[in-house]
C-alpha cells in the first residue's frame, strides 16, 4: 500500500543519498526534516494565527502524515521503484537506520532508548507549553452542552498526544525516530516562536 508514496520516497532518497557520502547518515535525516519543517512552516504560522477554529491546526498534520509515511518506507523497503535501497547500509552511532528496537541486542538498544528519552523531554516540554497556551475553542452559538463538554475534553487531552512519539520508538526503524526527535523538537521551538512572536504583534 505504501507503494503509492515511491515517488516522494525517491525524492527523499536522492536527496540523502548525496548527503551520506558528505556527512553522516544520521546528520542527513536531520537535515531532510528541517527541510521539510520549514516547507511547512508557513502552514503552521496560518494555523496559529487561526487557533481558534478547531479545524485550522488539523492541515499541518495531515500534510505531515505522508510525509512520515514516506520516510518510514525510505527505511523500511529494500527494493524502491525497482531499485535496490542501499540507504538501510547506512547507519547512525553504529547502529543500521533501517534496524528496529525490537531487532537490537546490546549497545544498540541504548541507541534508541537515548533517542526514546529525548522524544519524551520534548513531548514533556511540548505538553507542558500547551496546557499553558491553549485556550478553549470558540463556539458557534445554539452548540448544545454535550458537544461543548465533547470539545473540552478533547482539548485537554490533545497536549497528552505528543507522547505517542515515544511510543513510536519501538516499532519505528532508528531513521524514523531521528525523524521524529527533529521533528518535534522543531515543532515545539517553532510553537514557542510563534506564541512569542504573534503575541506580542497583537498586544
Amino acid at each position: 500500500m505504501l507503494a503509492v508514496l515511491d515517488p516522494i520516497v525517491v525524492l527523499f532518497r536522492s536527496a540523502l543519498e548525496p548527503l551520506t557520502h558528505v556527512m553522516p547518515a544520521g546528520l542527513a535525516v536531520v537535515a531532510l526534516t528541517v527541510v521539510i519543517r520549514a516547507a511547512l512552516h508557513p502552514l503552521v504560522r496560518h494555523a496559529f494565527r487561526a487557533s481558534r477554529d478547531g479545524r485550522a491546526g488539523c492541515l499541518p498534520i495531515l500534510v505531515q502524515i505522508p510525509i512520515v509515511s514516506a520516510v518510514y518506507r525510505l527505511f523500511t523497503a529494500s527494493v524502491i521503484a525497482g531499485h535496490a535501497n542501499a540507504l538501510l547500509a547506512q547507519s547512525f552511532l553504529g547502529v543500521p537506520l533501517g534496524q528496529h528496537l525490537l531487532a537490537s541486542a546490546g549497545p544498540d538498544v541504548l541507541v534508541f532508548l537515548v533517542l526514546a528519552v529525548a522524544i519524551a523531554a520534548v513531548a514533556w516540554g511540548a505538553y507542558r507549553f500547551s496546557r499553558r497556551t491553549t485556550s478553549a475553542p470558540v463556539l458557534p452559538d445554539g452548540t448544545s452542552p454535550e458537544v461543548a463538554a465533547a470539545m473540552a475534553r478533547t482539548a485537554r487531552l490533545l497536549p497528552a498526544l505528543s507522547f505517542g512519539s515515544v511510543l513510536a520508538v519501538a516499532v519505528v526503524p532508528l531513521a524514523a525516530s531521528v525523524y521524529l526527535l527533529t521533528s518535534t523538537a522543531w515543532s515545539l521551538a517553532e510553537r514557542m516562536w510563534l506564541h512569542h512572536t504573534l503575541s506580542a504583534v497583537s498586544s
